[in-house]
């Protein structure tokens, strides 16, 4: 129980790092689509990491991807660039 609670930090630090990627300071296209990428990596990085060392996905890691992908794909965006 106290593993789950642990993995569980992860997707919402990643959830997190979705704002910082669509200010990054290099011009990398679409800043939106961008974040949105980098976090989906952050994910499947994640997933890997779980299959390497117990050779097969954690639940906490699959609800917390199965929320991070629910909130990217069907929540209205809102991040806000600045104008040019």
């Amino acid at each position: 129980m106290n593993d789950m609670w642990k993995r569980l930090i992860l997707p919402a630090t990643t959830v997190m790092m979705a704002a910082a990627f669509s200010r990054f300071p290099v011009q990398v296209g679409d800043h939106e689509k961008f974040a949105v990428y980098a976090t989906y990596l952050l994910l499947g990085l994640m997933v890997l990491y779980d299959l390497w060392p117990l050779h097969g996905v954690h639940g906490a890691t699959i609800a917390g991807a199965l929320l991070i992908l629910a909130y990217l794909n069907f929540a209205p965006c809102r991040v806000r660039l600045p104008l040019r």
